[in-house]
C-alpha cells in the first residue's frame, strides 16, 4: 500500500472540480470524494449504474454525505499507477538539467550586462 498520508489530499481544478482522497484510519480503505463547484452551488458525485457519475446538489449546512467511492488501498494503488501511465510524468532529471542551464544562461547575461556597463563607463571616462 503506497497511500501513507492520513490527512486528506485535496485537488481543485480551474473549472470547479474538487477531488479529495482520504485514507480511512485503521483500515486498508481509501475514500474518494468528487464534487464540482458551479455558479455558487456545490454538486457531489456518486457512481450511477454503468459507472457514470451522477451529480447531486448539496445544500449549504447539510450533513456530510458518503464518499463517491471507497476502495481498498491496493485497488487505489493500481488505479494511481494506471493514471500515471495516462498522464505524462515530468522527468525530474530533465527539469533539473533545464534549470541548471537556465541558471548558467542568466549568469552569462548578468556578466554581459555588467561588462557592457563597465565598458561604457570606461569610454565616457576617457
Amino acid at each position: 500500500m503506497r497511500v501513507q498520508k492520513q490527512e486528506p489530499i485535496k485537488v481543485k481544478t480551474e473549472d470547479g472540480w474538487v477531488v479529495v482522497l482520504q485514507p480511512v484510519p485503521w483500515s486498508d480503505a481509501v475514500e474518494l470524494w468528487i464534487g464540482r463547484q458551479e455558479n455558487g452551488r456545490f454538486y457531489r458525485a456518486s457512481v450511477a449504474e454503468g459507472g457514470l457519475l451522477n451529480m447531486t446538489e448539496v445544500e449549504k449546512g447539510s450533513e456530510q454525505t458518503s464518499p463517491t467511492l471507497v476502495v481498498s488501498a491496493t485497488v487505489w494503488d493500481g488505479l494511481a499507477e494506471a493514471l500515471r501511465g495516462v498522464v505524462p510524468q515530468v522527468d525530474k532529471r530533465e527539469v533539473d538539467a533545464e534549470l541548471k542551464a537556465t541558471k548558467y544562461h542568466l549568469e552569462d547575461m548578468r556578466n554581459l550586462v555588467f561588462e557592457q556597463t563597465a565598458l561604457e563607463q570606461e569610454r565616457r571616462g576617457k
